[in-house]
């Protein structure tokens, strides 16, 4: 498009976008629309899983998740809490709950 056939605003000037106006709208070919469908579910058919990922990144996901929770399982089976730290968490919190009430004018 040239410059002068544009007003400043960026826009066509009345008389080209008249003509545009009368020009016959071009048809894709039927071939067109046959392929686009075709690729269309052949792209479909690639993608699978949870939100539209590939199979290999589902499935990799999935190993990964796994393998994090079998290796957290195992390191909290060997967690003791004593008594006394119990105590002392349950001492905390009547603290805490104490100090609350007495800022708060209770």
């Amino acid at each position: 498009m040239k410059r002068q056939e544009m007003n400043q605003d960026g826009e066509f000037s009345p008389e080209l976008e008249d003509l545009l106006g009368r020009m016959p709208r071009v048809k894709a070919p039927a071939w067109f629309a046959t392929k686009t469908l075709a690729r269309m579910r052949s792209e479909r058919e690639k993608v699978w899983g949870w939100f539209g990922l590939p199979r290999w990144a589902v499935f990799g996901v999935g190993v990964a998740v796994l393998a994090v929770g079998l290796l957290r399982w195992e390191s909290h089976q060997n967690v003791r809490v004593s008594d006394a730290e119990v105590f002392a968490a349950l001492n905390a919190l009547v603290e805490d709950e104490k100090e609350s009430r007495w800022w708060a004018g209770l």
